[in-house]
């Protein structure tokens, strides 16, 4: 048996030491500002909220039918549903800040919301003698991994990371 704190600390140190590359981060914010902006135009939602009226007076006068009015009209509620969905208000840079001080916002966080976190994120841990010696993230959550594995270790996802250790050092022996 391993005590779970021991374990619990090594998760924490690889978590906490995430960089991701500047670059990305400006990605980031690029996107989420272009998806912000595009359900900003109110002229596109407009059409859009005339189009399913427009197809609905084909059926009657004959020019389609029933299948094909709900084909075509099917992507356009599902934009409009994307649309109208409440927006939750976003602050980019305060985003940007936790992906850059994943060691602050782990730290700061209760141990629950650290294992509520772990079993969201990663697919398999594996220990061996009291050592986290693999770590395995779920696939969603995997391309943050490689661009924290590429930027801390120089893309090598062979490393054996140990806590506290500076990623420059080789393990011990």
């Amino acid at each position: 048996m391993v005590r779970a704190a021991l374990l619990e600390a090594q998760v924490a140190a690889y978590v906490g030491g995430m960089r991701l590359p500047p670059e990305y981060l400006g990605k980031v914010v690029a996107e989420l500002r272009n998806r912000r902006r595009v359900s900003e135009d109110a002229d596109e939602v407009e059409r859009l909220r005339r189009e399913p009226d427009r197809w609905r007076r084909l059926p009657v006068m004959g020019e389609i039918d029933e299948a094909r009015l709900r084909a075509e009209t099917a992507p356009i509620k599902r934009a409009l549903a994307e649309v109208e969905r409440p927006e939750e208000v976003l602050d980019v840079e305060r985003a940007v800040n936790y992906l850059r001080g994943m060691d602050r916002l782990w730290t700061q966080s209760p141990r629950h919301l650290q294992r509520e976190f772990a079993r969201e994120v990663f697919n398999r841990i594996v220990v061996k003698a009291a050592q986290v010696m693999a770590i395995t993230p779920k696939p969603v959550s995997a391309p943050l991994f490689l661009l924290d594995r590429r930027e801390r270790f120089g893309g090598n996802l062979g490393v054996v990371w140990y806590p506290r250790q500076d990623s420059n050092l080789q393990p011990p022996d």
